[in-house]
């Protein structure tokens, strides 16, 4: 926001953001990234490309925390049956994240960006 501030506007700052050469961020590419991050990751951890495909959606620019991620796969693992051994630990969990490419922040905690949770 506060670059759209600067720019004048969000349509100024999308206009910087692309004469300065950087991708675009638009929905339409997030989804495949993370259609294909959750493919690689099945093979390793099933259980949270499973979640992924369950409870999360693309959303670029939007960040949450990975403490409220991990606990709503818990919960997901819980109500789906997942067995204790299938279910992965947080430092594993967001490993799995950033192979599907979802980048992270960290200020007071840590964000992941570019997903949301969906009912």
């Amino acid at each position: 926001m506060q670059q759209a501030d600067t720019a004048g506007s969000t349509r100024g700052a999308r206009r910087a953001w692309a004469i300065a050469g950087l991708p675009d961020l638009g929905l339409a590419e997030a989804a495949p990234i993370l259609s294909v991050g959750a493919a690689v990751i099945g093979r390793l951890h099933q259980s949270v490309a499973d979640w992924l495909d369950a409870r999360t959606e693309a959303a670029p620019g939007h960040r949450v925390s990975a403490m409220v991620l991990y606990r709503n796969y818990l919960d997901w693992a819980k109500s789906e049956g997942v067995s204790a051994n299938e279910i992965v630990s947080l430092t594993a969990f967001g490993k799995a994240l950033t192979h599907c490419g979802l980048g992270s922040i960290r200020a007071n905690v840590v964000y992941r960006i570019g997903l949301r949770l969906i009912d």
